[in-house]
């Protein structure tokens, strides 16, 4: 699935329908670091909102925890299923055993993504990115 970072609710319907329209799957990936401004329960209520609206969409949902292992326990507590850690390496493996136990991963998301807040046409950037092989 091509990734499309997201800023807020209107990215993530943006990118959405977008994805509607090809017929695809979609990844919508959280800002960087987004858990610690904008919170885990903030991107939960996006993305069940989204996933709401475009039932018939495939969509996968990142939250980026940055390097705050907090942030990253608190996704897992709302229900998050993927998530983005940075941080050390030791931390990470215990987050790793945890996100098993809440039906959840840890995700690099090191793939390219086009980042919503760098658009100035959204809805035919999106079309154009993700009907890009």
């Amino acid at each position: 699935m091509r990734c499309i970072i997201i800023h807020g609710i209107d990215d993530a319907k943006t990118a959405a329908a977008a994805a509607r329209s090809l017929g695809i799957g979609i990844r919508l990936v959280s800002a960087p670091g987004a858990a610690s401004y904008g919170g885990a329960a903030w991107f939960a209520e996006i993305i069940k909102a989204v996933r709401s609206e475009f039932s018939d969409v495939a969509i996968d949902a990142v939250l980026d925890c940055g390097d705050a292992a907090g942030h990253a326990m608190a996704a897992l507590r709302v229900g998050i299923t993927s998530i983005r850690y940075t941080g050390p390496r030791r931390v990470r493996d215990k987050l790793k055993l945890l996100a098993i136990e809440y039906g959840a991963a840890l995700i690099d998301c090191d793939e390219p993504a086009l980042d919503m807040s760098l658009s100035r046409h959204p809805e035919a950037d999106c079309l154009n990115w993700l009907s890009e092989k």
